[in-house]
């Protein structure tokens, strides 16, 4: 009767079968955005830098595949840590990933972690404007 108690016991105890989500799911996973904002972040892309992460604007700070001023650099970087440490990130990988971000012009941050950041940024009410542009046909996308 004892060793039927702790088979039933272990048995109860067995450890879940699903496997560890990878870095690069995990980046994924917090790389998507909702599925009524992907219009807008297709106009987005192709107005701003036409898909190139690396774009720089010629006559502003702008930089990247969505065009953030550099000012943007520092808090974008605890934006993108904090998206991906809700999305199962361990935090000191994500802090230590920020802290690098931090001082790392947008334009040659990786294009995931730059999907990452306008993910976290779009999902913030009101934060679409960063992007309105007087007659821009996204601005009708983002209603």
């Amino acid at each position: 009767m004892f060793l039927e108690s702790i088979a039933v016991a272990a048995m109860l105890h067995l450890p879940p079968t699903h496997r560890q989500a990878s870095e690069s799911d995990i980046v994924a996973a917090a790389a998507q955005v909702p599925s009524r904002w992907k219009p807008f972040q297709r106009c987005i892309v192709r107005r701003e830098s036409h898909g190139n992460p690396h774009a720089r604007n010629r006559s502003s700070s702008a930089q990247g595949k969505y065009q953030y001023l550099a000012a943007w650099t520092r808090p974008l970087s605890y934006m993108v840590r904090d998206r991906l440490i809700a999305h199962g990130m361990p935090k000191g990988k994500a802090r230590a990933l920020q802290v690098r971000l931090a001082h790392t012009p947008i334009a040659s941050w990786s294009e995931r972690y730059q999907d990452v950041g306008f993910a976290a940024t779009i999902t913030v009410p009101g934060n679409w404007r960063h992007w309105y542009q007087a007659g821009s046909p996204c601005n009708g996308y983002a209603r």
